[in-house]
């Protein structure tokens, strides 16, 4: 491999203490830097936005154990200021950035479990904040998303709660809300992991799919226990499955739960991951689920509101050797340049990961030995893992990130207090043959072994390549800032719908070469182990500077074209202005 071609990572670290510094050991290289700042304790959700409006990302974390955010200002080159705290409720978990009372400064929604409240912080000039009303919300509110539910151009709040319901509040566009959660219809939610929104009826509105792992009384759990007779985790097999759900958008700002007349609980498995794309071709959105030591789900849209699992016609519910797997993260993506989006998940170490690549008829090979995943991954287990073209040569390369559930023989023995770490992966594309692991180029910070669990994947610093986020389990939040990946030309674009600035999920981006096949990308948040990534669509070229057109096929069937698209930039498309 050519030293140009090889990736060198920046890591920053979110950590509990300490001040920022430098690693004890020497940088190996000009391109690492790891530093550490000081946030508050026990830091559960990290969130990107220019809050200061000064061109630069910013960041934000939620922290549970010390009722504070931290906000971190960004000087433009990876690097952040010290930490502004903000006191809160009790146990702010998670947060969502929007204009709520439309000044043109971003607002933020907090979740705050320990009191069952939503704070409202209203944004001011110079990425300060005001305090915003109280909503209180029932049983322990864990995520929050917003968007504009009910079309009425103002944004809105969906809160995900523990063993519940969804909230939904409605924005009256002053920065005030509404509660409708009462016109949610369904059971309550339970051991919800993974969603993803999608358009499956082609109405206009997003839909939403919630996967849910398996059924566990906290009160009496099972005994479970490791090969060497101690006590250890439970795997899914101690537990029945949960059936997912699909809630319907009805427009108004309500869902109703389909999951019966749809179909989809025709079947149940502990689910982890789901992804939304067209699978089959039809220009319908399906549905691919990874399911936890069962086979996995392959949700074809019937096109009149139902579904069908047709996965093990189609050769993606188990292996090559028709055994089902571990299936934690899942991603969906065109590896191979033929224009469908191929199929990837991680497994238990000892399993290998699995690499299905689309015929694009709705069939699907096993090609995990022919791309070498057999060789590179078998030792380690993974949890989130994505597609990305690190390095913009206009091919997907694979990131996955690891962490045994179980304990590690030989780190326990050595005196290891987590004997779960593992390192995380960095696996190139070869013109979509072949997978290369090429971690050990990837820089020292890439390679540090931790429990990891969740990695969310954008463009953090904008500078026109893939910068990646990762949760570990008891440990630090890492962010690595990609070296590398602007040495090529590429094109950014955001895709949103004719109206308002909703980012149109679903929507697959054609780039047209001149004398080369085109490029193809899909407008997602989903993938991944429980995370959700930047819905900018960034397409590495290579060397070529220029492209004849980029092409939208919008979720609705529609394609509309646009000629001259600036390079080495992002770009917005918006629906009706294409030709």
């Amino acid at each position: 491999m050519k030293p140009s071609r090889m990736v060198l990572f920046s890591l920053l670290a979110l950590a509990h203490l300490g001040c920022p510094r430098q690693d004890p050991f020497v940088p190996p290289d000009l391109f690492y830097h790891f530093a550490t700042y000081t946030v508050g304790k026990n830091p559960t959700a990290v969130v990107t936005a220019d809050l200061n409006e000064d061109g630069m990302t910013d960041l934000i974390t939620t922290n549970i154990s010390s009722n504070s955010l931290s906000v971190l200002f960004g000087n433009g080159d990876g690097t952040f200021k010290e930490p502004m705290q903000i006191d809160l409720s009790k146990d702010p978990r998670a947060l969502t950035l929007d204009d709520f009372n439309g000044d043109g400064h971003l607002d933020m929604a907090v979740a705050c479990s320990g009191s069952d409240q939503v704070a409202i912080l209203y944004g001011l000039p110079q990425g300060q904040f005001g305090i915003g009303q109280r909503y209180a919300v029932h049983r322990t509110p864990v995520s929050i998303a917003s968007g504009d539910l009910n079309g009425d151009r103002k944004p809105d709040l969906a809160v995900a709660l523990r063993n519940d319901k969804i909230a939904v509040l409605l924005g009256n566009g002053d920065g005030t809300f509404r509660n409708a959660s009462a016109s949610i219809a369904g059971p309550p939610l339970q051991w919800a992991v993974s969603a993803t929104f999608f358009d499956y009826d082609r109405d206009g509105w997003l839909d939403l799919y919630v996967t849910q792992y398996v059924d566990v009384n906290v009160a009496k759990p099972p005994l479970c226990y490791a090969k060497s007779s101690a006590h250890d985790y439970c795997g899914p097999d101690a537990f029945a499955p949960l059936p997912d759900r699909l809630f319907h958008n009805n427009g108004d700002g309500t869902f109703a739960d389909v999951s019966q007349p749809s179909g989809i609980q025709s079947a149940k498995w502990a689910g982890l991951g789901v992804v939304a794309s067209d699978l089959n071709n039809d220009g319908w959105v399906d549905l691919y689920v990874a399911n936890d030591g069962d086979p996995n789900f392959l949700w074809i849209n019937q096109k009149n509101g139902t579904f069908k699992d047709e996965a093990l016609w189609a050769g993606c519910a188990v292996n090559r050797m028709g055994m089902p797997e571990a299936s934690m993260g899942v991603d969906a993506g065109d590896f191979d340049g033929d224009g469908d989006d191929d199929l990837v998940m991680t497994h238990l170490m000892d399993e290998t990961n699995t690499f299905y690549t689309n015929l694009g008829n709705g069939l699907f090979t096993d090609r995990t030995i022919q791309i070498g995943l057999t060789t590179t991954t078998g030792r380690y287990t993974g949890f989130g893992g994505k597609w990305m073209d690190y390095d913009n040569d206009g091919w997907l390369d694979l990131l996955i990130v690891n962490g045994a559930v179980r304990t590690l023989p030989d780190a326990a023995r050595q005196g290891d207090r987590y004997p779960l770490r593992q390192p995380k992966q960095l696996l190139r594309g070869h013109e979509g043959q072949r997978l290369v692991d090429v971690s050990a180029q990837a820089g020292p910070a890439l390679t540090v072994p931790e429990v990891s669990r969740g990695a969310a994947f954008g463009d953090v610093d904008n500078d026109g390549d893939t910068d990646v986020l990762v949760l570990n389990s008891n440990g630090l939040a890492r962010l690595f800032l990609n070296q590398v990946g602007t040495r090529h030309h590429w094109i950014g674009v955001r895709v949103v719908g004719a109206k308002g600035q909703r980012d149109m999920l679903g929507a697959r981006v054609e780039v047209v070469r001149e004398g080369k096949p085109s490029l193809w990308r899909r407008v997602q948040t989903d993938g991944s182990y429980a995370s959700a990534s930047d819905a900018r669509v960034l397409v590495g070229l290579g060397a070529e500077a220029a492209v004849k057109a980029v092409r939208v096929h919008w979720p609705d069937g529609q394609i509309e074209s646009w000629a001259e698209v600036a390079i080495d930039r992002y770009t917005m498309l918006r629906q009706g202005t294409g030709k």
